[in-house]
């Protein structure tokens, strides 16, 4: 017979060893790839030096497999990244929620155990969001080091590269943006953090005045607030009896 402790054992081992595989390699294979294209980036910005024309050629042409591998990173990814976000919201909202109700209830292991998935959960966030940050301030670093190119000193044929590589870099953004739903950024993170604890007030002032409302409420026929004077009064009736 399984016995109902068994079942929360199995649960709870499922529950922490899905927190482990999403934050030890799950978090590394998908920002793996931001990574990586965040090292492009760094790149081309060390190789923008003294500007000749095959360096402006070479550049251009990192730049556009770049903008190809981060369209197709969005459409190929754009689904387990949504589903991992997604997930990750209801995580966050749920444990926070019972971490408060066990708080509540004075169990403060249950507490610290839902606090800390929580935690977890929203660390897996701020790692997504910041390497999507950090892959898009790369890319303003790029575009403000272009635009501080002299083009005055080169020819007619380098200064339109220059040109038309600036607007390039300006006008193709390199988002991280799953199935174009929205964009992966830490200001992204920040706004699901502050949804998510109005919704965590909204359901404790809930639980509140449901308690506070069930507190009060007095069953049909449940004399008990009248002992007192019931016991009084079988007392006198024993009484009169005698």
């Amino acid at each position: 017979m399984v016995s109902r402790k068994d079942v929360v054992f199995v649960f709870g081992a499922l529950f922490w060893l899905y927190f482990s595989y999403a934050n030890v390699f799950l978090n590394g294979w998908i920002t793996f790839f931001v990574k990586m294209y965040n090292v492009v980036v760094n790149g081309i910005l060390d190789k923008i030096g003294n500007v000749n024309g095959l360096q402006v050629d070479e550049v251009s042409d990192a730049y556009d497999v770049l903008i190809e591998l981060v369209t197709f990173f969005n459409e190929s990814m754009g689904f387990r990244v949504l589903v991992e976000v997604t997930v990750n919201i209801c995580w966050t909202l749920g444990c926070t929620y019972f971490g408060w109700v066990y708080w509540k209830i004075g169990e403060y292991g249950g507490t610290v155990t839902n606090l800390l998935a929580a935690y977890l959960a929203i660390h897996t966030l701020y790692i997504y969001g910041n390497e999507a940050e950090n892959l898009e301030q790369s890319r303003m670093k790029l575009v403000t080091k272009l635009s501080q190119i002299k083009i005055h000193g080169l020819n007619d044929v380098e200064s339109k590269k220059v040109v038309c590589l600036t607007q390039k870099v300006i006008n193709c953004k390199l988002l991280i943006s799953p199935g174009n739903f929205f964009t992966l950024n830490r200001s992204f993170v920040l706004s699901i953090l502050s949804v998510l604890m109005t919704v965590l007030i909204v359901m404790a002032q809930f639980r509140d005045s449901d308690e506070l409302n069930g507190g009060n409420k007095r069953i049909p026929g449940d004399w008990s607030g009248n002992d007192e004077m019931r016991t009084c009064d079988c007392c006198n009736s024993t009484s009169l009896l005698q």
